[in-house]
């Protein structure tokens, strides 16, 4: 029996680990990026974005040049007329957030800038998404430099490339 639920508990672990199929990708002082690793569609209706303690429904922005929020695999979804300060953090939230006070588990992705100790950070080192006290040393524009999801942390972050521009899918806040 406790082999059972040992191994309930390491498949359950497992898939909240795997459970994703979307990441941050890029941040620049006016937009953020999102991409799909995976194998299938991710669809974003329903997910929350913070800017700090700022957090926004993502079926309330502005759409352009796309017909839904699902995001095919390999591609990349932007998010356009944010406001991203030199210093913070963002984090992408699935539908089950509850705001000002989210649960861990509801927890997409996260990346936190210019200082540790950022809104959501806790939730972020519990979620599997962040290492305590890191942060990404420069100011956006800088992307995630992986496409693996459990890469986690400051070191995989760097200041964007000139060949990454912000592609032309993209979402603007109302």
């Amino acid at each position: 029996m406790k082999s059972k639920i040992f191994t309930l508990l390491l498949f359950t672990m497992f898939m909240h680990l795997t459970a994703s199929a979307v990441m941050l990708k890029q941040v620049t002082s006016t937009s953020v990026r999102f991409y799909n690793f995976s194998n299938g569609n991710y669809n974003l209706a329903g997910h929350y974005i913070t800017v700090g303690l700022l957090y926004f429904l993502v079926d309330n922005l502005t759409h352009q040049h796309r017909s839904s929020l699902v995001v095919a695999p390999g591609t990349y979804i932007d998010f356009e007329g944010l406001t991203i300060p030199n210093t913070g953090s963002i984090g992408l939230w699935d539908g089950t957030a509850s705001f000002p006070n989210p649960g861990s588990g509801a927890m997409v992705d996260f990346v936190q800038y210019g200082a540790a100790g950022q809104p959501f950070e806790a939730q972020a080192v519990q979620a599997y998404r962040w290492v305590t006290g890191q942060f990404v040393s420069v100011a956006p524009p800088f992307e995630k430099t992986t496409n693996v999801y459990s890469n986690v942390g400051s070191v995989y972050w760097a200041t964007a490339s000139t060949g990454c521009p912000i592609m032309p899918q993209t979402l603007s806040a109302q």
